[in-house]
């Protein structure tokens, strides 16, 4: 796993945050001060929670649990966001 810098993250967001393609990221939220909500939801973009989960690229035998979101740029039928919210994808 490679775990990306924070100016890398910045690039990345201010690269996406008025494309047209429909894209989708996932990822850990940080809380309010969270970089992806700051540069993607004022653009129209909406964060999932999508589950708690072992953050995968932590090298550490007992790897913390953090919060999984999505966030994406289009809309996905609401039978589909209710099974994220549910837990039904995890």
């Amino acid at each position: 796993a490679y775990e990306m810098e924070l100016r890398e993250h910045i690039e990345m967001l201010k690269t996406i945050q008025n494309a047209k393609a429909k894209i989708m990221l996932c990822g850990y939220w940080m809380g309010e001060a969270d970089i992806y909500d700051s540069f993607l939801l004022p653009y129209g973009w909406k964060r999932i929670f999508v589950g708690n989960y072992p953050k995968s690229a932590q090298r550490k035998k007992d790897r913390d649990i953090g919060s999984e979101y999505i966030w994406l740029n289009y809309s996905i039928p609401i039978e589909i966001e209710k099974n994220f919210l549910k837990g039904e994808f995890a």
